[in-house]
């Protein structure tokens, strides 16, 4: 298990200026949040790439900047726009291969898009499918306003799409959503690859993790029990921390707990 950050945090920094904010904290593991389409070449991925080589980051994961464009182009009533996207986001699957990720977050089509789920499902399966070749797992988040801010409707996703369906559980946007994390963790635990983790307190649905409500420990043991053993990605909004000090100190905290949950395991075998 690993925690680590999103270099989404400090949006709207140029992305090698949030990428050295990352190194500069010591987090090794990120998920890379691209923010145009230049910074995966050129002389703009240059300075992008060599912020990674300079802190040795280990980018996990990558969550595209086209997300808005994903319900109306896969998921709308125009069929040739369903190819174009695909093909697009094949640069993104190469992308992932020269930095390394195995992942890329995905949010989907609204709950009001066009296709009924069945072409939903067939859709999103051409996707996935299409990211095979590159050895990378489009993983489905649950995000509101979405299709699949629904566990059930995630669940329904999967069953389509087979055992090597993926899922990004993200904390925040259950609560925006209105759902149970521990309801998605049922439902599939063994397709979960990737977590956001946020806190929240009074007025703020997202904050810095342990400086709220949510109970983190017993969420762990949750995702432990289902077999999972991957990243705990804290992804903050800009708005939502004060010093960037206090998302070093949460991922010690987090650090912290995930090896009392490990050594707990191993004392009780």
């Amino acid at each position: 298990m690993r925690t680590g950050v999103s270099s989404a945090c400090y949006y709207p920094l140029e992305t090698e200026q949030a990428l050295e904010h990352c190194g500069k904290l010591g987090f090794r593991n990120v998920e890379l949040f691209i923010n145009c389409g230049s910074e995966m070449h050129g002389e703009h991925f240059d300075r992008v790439f060599s912020v990674i080589q300079k802190y040795n980051l280990q980018i996990r994961s990558l969550h595209p900047y086209t997300s808005f464009l994903e319900s109306y182009m896969l998921f709308g009533p125009y069929e040739r726009r369903v190819g174009e996207l695909i093909e697009f986001y094949r640069r993104y699957f190469e992308f992932c291969n020269v930095i390394g990720a195995k992942m890329l977050v995905f949010h989907g089509g609204n709950t009001d898009a066009f296709a009924d789920n069945e072409v939903y499902f067939d859709r999103y399966a051409q996707l996935h499918r299409a990211a095979e070749p590159y050895g990378v797992k489009v993983t489905h988040e649950n995000v509101v306003r979405k299709r699949c801010q629904s566990p059930r409707f995630m669940k329904a996703l999967a069953d389509y799409v087979g055992s090597d369906f993926a899922m990004t559980l993200d904390i925040k946007q259950c609560r925006r959503a209105g759902e149970d994390p521990y309801e998605f963790i049922r439902l599939l635990g063994r397709h979960i690859v990737n977590v956001h983790v946020s806190d929240y307190h009074d007025g703020q649905d997202c904050a810095v993790p342990f400086t709220g409500h949510f109970a983190f420990e017993p969420f762990v043991k949750a995702l432990r029990q289902v077999g999972y053993d991957g990243n705990y990605i804290i992804e903050l909004y800009r708005d939502c921390y004060g010093h960037e000090d206090e998302i070093a100190r949460a991922a010690r905290q987090f650090d912290a707990l995930l090896s009392g949950i490990e050594a707990e395991r191993e004392k009780n075998g």
